[in-house]
Order: C-alpha cells, then structure tokens, then sequence
C-alpha cells in the first residue's frame, strides 16, 4: 500500500473518538461511520432503588463501559459516594474498570479479557452462596451471566440500564465499501455488527457483490461470533478487551508501519504496542 490502511470505526459517536486516535498513531486512517447509538433506558428506577439500598448489595457487575457510565451517573446524581462503598467488591474488564477508578471506585475484580465467562470463572472461590449481586446491563444484554452468577447461588438483581438503537450510515458505508475505500472494519459489540449488517441491508449491499473484503477485527469472541453469524468472519481477535489491544491486533494484521509514513509514525506505533 502506498497510502494509510483506512479502518472503519463503527462504534458509538461518544465512543469514537479514543479509538480513531489509537489508530491514527498506529499509522492508519480512521473512518467514523457509526453503526449503533447508546441511549440510557427511559425507566431508570429500579436502577436508582437499587442505588439507594447499596449497602445491602455485596457485589456490583459491570460487563461495560457503557453500563457503568450509567451507574456512575445515577450514583452521581442521588449523592451516594461510591468511594466510601468499602464493602462492595466490583467486578469490571480493564477498560471499564478505568472509569470506575478515574470516580474513585476501584473494583476489587478484573477479568482480562472480560466476558460472562471470564467474570464467573474468576468470581469462584468468592463466598457467593446468598449473596446479593447487582448487575447493570445491556437491555438486550446475554443471559450467561446472571444465570451464572444464580447458578454459583447468588441472588441477583439484573437492572436494565442502556440500550444500542441502530444508526444507518447506508450511504457512505455502501460508497466507501463498493469502492474499495475501506482495509478492515472494526466491531465492538454484536450490536454494532448487526447496525452494520441493517445498515448494508439498506443499501441493498452484499459481501459476495465486494470487489475487495476488508479485514474484520472483532473484540471478544462474543463479538466475534455475531459477526460470523451474520456472515462478518472476524479475522482479528483481539486478545483483551480494550481498545488498545484491538489496535495492536489490527495493526499488526495490516502492517500498518509503511514505508512511506514518516519516523514519527514509527514512534508512535511503538508507543500504542
């Protein structure tokens, strides 16, 4: 290639920016068409009765960034101090567990790559039996989960706190794939991968018609087996779920170190590595 790999950022319009200037430095050229939006559930007070009787609740999991964005701010907003909630051991991945900690919550539990699966192998040996688990997810979140965590005997308490709406970016997404314009697409969430799956649809778009496939990099093997479905094979797993570790699998997968980027580039790869 003589030009910067082009790398389609499907994520959430708040969520884009981080990851478009990850890989920026990693010598590639961002292309933001978003394929999901992030809305908060229009009922959030089961969240904040769950909130208010905190102190009853022995564990809090939060399988996203999203959910604990959620969390945060209805903590926030009812004046419960989570930095005093000694007691409640959280469970959260690296990259969520960094916006807990930047409120001054530090999960106790960190699972990396995070998962359902992740998340209950490593909660085992925790005196779970009667425990009460609260758990803010996806509206359209998997069931692995909480039924896990029930299963080890804990009583959980599942609170709805965000859903992804599909945003179709049909026009631009089917210009830039039908010319060749894109080199990998990236997905974060099966929500994503099926707003880009709508999104195609809409452009009466096929894979097969492609002239060129970009690669496709995938977080977590969940997400990687909605893109399959769906007929998205993931070419790029990446090893953890952050960002961070997307771009490093990408890249290397892209060789996206070209010749014809300056000293600075290389630099700056080696700082996202």
């Amino acid at each position: 290639m003589s030009r910067r790999p082009r790398v389609l950022v499907t994520r959430s319009v708040d969520q884009a920016g981080p990851l478009g200037e990850l890989l920026t430095a990693a010598g590639c050229e961002p292309v933001c068409i978003p394929t999901i939006a992030i809305q908060p559930v229009e009922d959030l007070s089961l969240l904040d009765r769950a909130i208010r009787d905190l102190d009853t609740f022995q564990y809090v999991v939060l399988p996203s960034v999203n959910g604990a964005r959620v969390f945060l701010d209805r903590a926030s907003a009812l004046g419960q101090d989570l930095a005093s909630a000694g007691h409640l051991r959280a469970v959260a991945g690296p990259a969520t567990a960094r916006v807990l900690e930047n409120a001054g919550f530090t999960p106790r539990i960190v699972p990396d790559p995070f998962s359902a699966e992740a998340a209950l192998t490593a909660l085992k040996g925790e005196p779970l039996a009667g425990a009460r688990v609260l758990l803010p997810r996806a509206q359209e979140g998997r069931e692995a989960l909480g039924d896990g965590l029930r299963a080890s005997g804990a009583r959980v308490k599942e609170v709805p706190v965000y859903r992804t709406v599909p945003v179709s970016g049909a026009p631009r997404l089917s210009t830039a794939l039908t010319r060749g314009e894109l080199d990998a697409v990236t997905f974060f969430s099966p929500s994503a991968v099926r707003g880009f799956t709508l999104s195609l649809e809409h452009a009466r778009l096929q894979r097969e018609t492609l002239t060129l496939r970009p690669l496709v990099a995938c977080i977590g093997m969940t997400t990687a087996t909605a893109a399959a479905q769906l007929g998205w094979p993931a070419d790029v797993i990446a090893a953890g779920t952050t960002a961070e570790a997307l771009v490093i699998a990408l890249a290397s997968a892209l060789s996206c170190v070209l010749s014809a980027t300056s000293p600075s580039h290389h630099r700056e790869l080696a700082a996202v590595q």
